[in-house]
């Protein structure tokens, strides 16, 4: 499947573009800090969404690549609320990123399982 057509991975950009657009209105420090660095794990998270589905013949490799990504998601919703209960997210922000949190961590907990019970 195209990269542009899977699902966790359109999401996953919609969730860094809110997550960019929330945070835009901070100081040096704090952009140059925790938001930078969980700009970075999605990115991250979208190289392993790409990783994993060009990965169509070894599934364990492929469910790595998922994992991986679940890993960082963790991460990301760790910083992200951190981030928040700093002040330098506003409510509004914060929802529309938790909601999209939550949708990416489905569907990356959904294909992981239907890639190990393929595998086992």
């Amino acid at each position: 499947m195209e990269i542009n057509q899977l699902p966790v991975y359109n999401k996953t950009r919609r969730l860094f573009l809110q997550f960019v657009i929330s945070t835009r209105k901070n100081p040096p420090d704090i952009k140059q800090g925790i938001i930078y660095d969980t700009k970075q794990l999605l990115i991250g998270i979208l190289r392993w969404i790409s990783f994993a589905n060009e990965e169509v013949t070894n599934m364990e490799q492929r469910a790595q690549f998922i994992k991986d990504a679940i890993g960082a998601m963790k991460t990301v919703k760790i910083n992200v609320r951190i981030i928040y209960d700093l002040h330098y997210i506003k409510t509004s922000g914060f929802s529309s990123i938790i909601e999209l949190e939550e949708d990416v961590s489905r569907q990356l907990a959904g294909w992981y399982n239907t890639t190990t019970k393929t595998n086992n």
